[in-house]
């Protein structure tokens, strides 16, 4: 059976451009990066794929194993492969050349934060006249929005978690709220927290602390801790210092915020606030966490009640229910296929 070819197109991210030294680990295992893993799956779940991950600017090259290889490509214009799908990410210009060169391609496109809209007139102007047969986002006012301006397809698409590094660590808890982020800017929504956070109120701050949430242990009425940046793989074990995780980032900036998954791939129930743009109905039950309005009373109740109920909760049996890693290639792959056989 002849094999086909997946191709990922990436930027190079900061790691890379700073990165000095040896050619990464071929061992799958040592990379942090969920987007390579997802990838990877969804090439182990279909027998007759390679996969070839293109990162741009990248300073090297490695071979995962014999189906799947991330390559450094100075000018994707002399790629020699011809692809049968192509999964774009960004929507970065450097993919340019490749993306004109296959215009008969199925093409996917992964939204990158603010980029999520491949169609945006900010930056994407290039972009008009390229093939996207399918956009994955995500949320639903995503979802609809595209639909209602376009004629591709526009898929939710729920990210999972790195689940060979987001698990339950037995440590002790000393701390009621634990907030993610490796950003001292408001990007995560740190004011937000800092405002309407009940007073006495004990939070872990895993990464930078953020200046408002600085403000308020000065003055007293919060205890804050921040654990200083820390490698993705050593997360778990400062996030499960504390009882429940919070995502608040005000829907602008960010989108599909990676620590939501992550919370619940740890067993920590997640406080989520309304308006970040993600499939709320699908990473939040009963089980799992709560969904709050702005508002000091909102926030308050659902610490309080995720407290008192903590024992009752699963977050992390929600997510292995249809969330994980796994269920996200197989996803992936479904939509592959649809795609490659014109449906």
């Amino acid at each position: 059976m002849k094999k086909r070819t997946w191709l990922f197109l990436r930027s190079a991210h900061v790691g890379d451009r700073e990165r000095r030294g040896p050619v990464p680990s071929s061992d799958l295992l040592a990379n942090d990066d969920m987007w390579t893993h997802l990838f990877a799956k969804a090439v182990e779940q279909s027998l007759d794929v390679f996969g070839m991950i293109l990162r741009v600017g990248a300073p090297y090259s490695v071979v995962y194993n014999d189906r799947l290889v991330e390559m450094r490509v100075p000018d994707l214009g002399v790629l020699e492969i011809v692809p049968d799908l192509i999964l774009n990410r960004g929507g970065y210009k450097e993919y340019l050349p490749l993306l004109k060169r296959f215009q008969n391609v199925p093409s996917v496109y992964i939204g990158c934060g603010r980029r999520w809209n491949p169609t945006d007139m900010y930056w994407s102007s290039w972009m008009k006249d390229i093939r996207v047969d399918c956009v994955l986002v995500d949320s639903p006012a995503q979802q609809k929005e595209l639909l209602y301006e376009n004629t591709f397809r526009v898929e939710v698409f729920p990210k999972p978690a790195l689940d060979h590094i987001f698990r339950p660590v037995v440590v002790k808890k000393d701390f009621d709220i634990v907030f993610i982020s490796h950003r001292p800017d408001d990007f995560k929504g740190g004011p937000w927290l800092a405002s309407y956070l009940p007073d006495g109120c004990r939070i872990l701050c895993v990464g930078v602390e953020n200046e408002r949430l600085r403000e308020e242990a000065s003055s007293g009425r919060l205890y804050v801790e921040a654990t200083g940046k820390v490698p993705r793989r050593d997360v778990p074990a400062q996030a499960c210092r504390g009882y429940v995780g919070v995502v608040c980032d005000d829907g602008l900036c960010d989108s599909g915020p990676r620590v939501l998954p992550e919370f619940l791939a740890m067993n920590l129930p997640v406080i989520v606030r309304s308006c970040v743009r993600a499939d709320l109905g699908r990473y939040i039950s009963l089980q799992s966490g709560r969904v709050v309005r702005d508002g000091k009373i909102w926030l308050t109740h659902a610490i309080q009640d995720l407290m008192i109920n903590y024992d009752k909760l699963a977050p992390r049996a929600f997510y292995k229910k249809g969330l994980t890693l796994k269920h996200a290639a197989a996803r992936m792959v479904g939509l592959f296929e649809e795609l490659m056989n014109g449906l």
